[in-house]
């Protein structure tokens, strides 16, 4: 692999103190922590709606996207090294897309679902397509039954990944899939979950336990409407049930994980009906969530207000926010960095 230099286009780091997020008494509070975001390396090139996984090295993985709206499809794979912040170019992915979702599987491999390219005949692309770390080279899995792009994969115990919803405006320009769609590296091969109940697509998905996937926010363009909802799925009883405290905003087209301190940590993403749109308005805006009581607290304010980009944490709790949708341009930017 090689390792890239910085460009002039920097990337954005964030200091977040976990110990900070203290979990207040109310819903919500504007209190906000003492650390603020702050510059790190950069890409070698702006990107947004990249797909991107994070292995346990902290190694963020950050394949396809694309520069701007409208614009072709990335085949670029990129390591990104989350302790050194060094930038390594991998192997090219055998078909560039954006809008894919990511999954690190239980073999060490990297998981790259759907997406689409605008160049190709078939604009939603049905390919899994499967990075190998230790030998820098890709291999295809079978096909998704249903392709779509801006679904949530969640690599679980259970050794299945979970591809969660999705849209494909080629069957329907304004309606999310909803579907469950769940894949078994072992066997290469794919099943179906119970539906969501209700049909969204671009919110954030994190595994709250061996069994359960955590779905927030997201929108439905058919209904005008993004959600602040939350939703659980159960991979074992294969059903979902939603939360009677939602997220204190409606939003889309964030990212989000979960930080060494147990925390979920929601960055940026748009906000309103408009919110998983280009087009829509896009927030700097970051959230801490406490999962044991179900609680939220602000963070501080990105410097730059963006959506559709890539998140990883650092073993130090460093968060970082690389690549971005901003309100005017698409720039490699991001965050990370937790000093005390």
């Amino acid at each position: 692999m090689i390792t890239l230099k910085r460009s002039a286009c920097f990337l954005l780091a964030a200091a977040f103190l976990f110990s900070a997020c203290v979990v207040v008494s109310d819903n919500i509070t504007a209190e906000v922590p003492e650390p603020e975001w702050e510059a790190a390396a950069p890409l070698p090139y702006p990107v947004y709606i990249a797909a991107t996984v994070q292995d346990d090295d902290y190694h963020l993985y950050i394949m396809g996207g694309r520069p701007d709206i409208g614009t072709q499809s990335y085949d670029h794979a990129t390591m990104y090294d989350l302790e050194t912040e060094e930038v390594h170019e991998l192997a090219a992915m055998p078909v560039g897309v954006s809008g894919a979702s990511a999954a690190m599987g239980h073999d060490g491999r990297v998981y790259v679902f759907g997406g689409k390219n605008l160049s190709l005949p078939e604009v939603y692309q049905y390919e899994v397509q499967i990075y190998d770390p230790t030998t820098d080279s890709w291999s295809l899995g079978a096909g998704m039954p249903n392709p779509c792009s801006l679904s949530e994969a969640v690599a679980m115990p259970d050794g299945m990944i979970y591809v969660l919803s999705g849209i494909n405006e080629t069957f329907n320009p304004l309606q999310p899939t909803g579907l469950v769609q769940i894949y078994d590296p072992a066997a290469d091969s794919w099943a179906a979950g119970s539906d969501m109940p209700e049909r969204r697509y671009s919110g954030a998905a994190i595994a709250m336990s061996d069994d359960v996937i955590m779905y927030v926010g997201g929108s439905n363009p058919d209904a005008s409407y993004t959600y602040s909802e939350v939703v659980y799925y159960s991979i074992s009883d294969d059903i979902w049930w939603g939360s009677m405290n939602p997220f204190p905003e409606k939003f889309a087209g964030s990212d989000a994980l979960v930080g060494p301190d147990g925390m979920i940590y929601f960055i940026g993403g748009g906000y309103g009906n408009t919110a998983y749109s280009t087009s829509g308005a896009v927030t700097n805006r970051s959230f801490c969530m406490d999962p044991y009581h179900n609680q939220y607290v602000y963070m501080p304010r990105l410097t730059l207000e963006r959506k559709y980009h890539s998140v990883g944490v650092d073993e130090e709790g460093n968060i970082f926010a690389i690549g971005a949708l901003t309100p005017g341009a698409c720039r490699p930017r991001g965050t990370g960095s937790c000093r005390g």
